[in-house]
């Protein structure tokens, strides 16, 4: 699992539509839980950043 707020463990996951997208998991809020953030399937690009789709707290994770 990540360490760096900054760094990210990437999945699948699907968007509020069922669509595909790219799973941004951050290790910021680790102590009230892991957020994953699903960003569209447009923006894959890591040095480009995140779009946010929608986020769930997984707690767990």
């Amino acid at each position: 699992m990540p360490t760096d707020p900054d760094s990210a463990c990437e999945g699948d996951c699907h968007d509020h539509v069922g669509v595909p997208v790219r799973v941004h998991v951050s290790a910021a809020s680790y102590d009230w839980g892991w957020w994953i953030y699903c960003e569209t399937a447009r923006k894959t690009d890591r040095a480009a950043g995140f779009t946010v789709t929608e986020a769930k707290q997984e707690d767990g994770r």
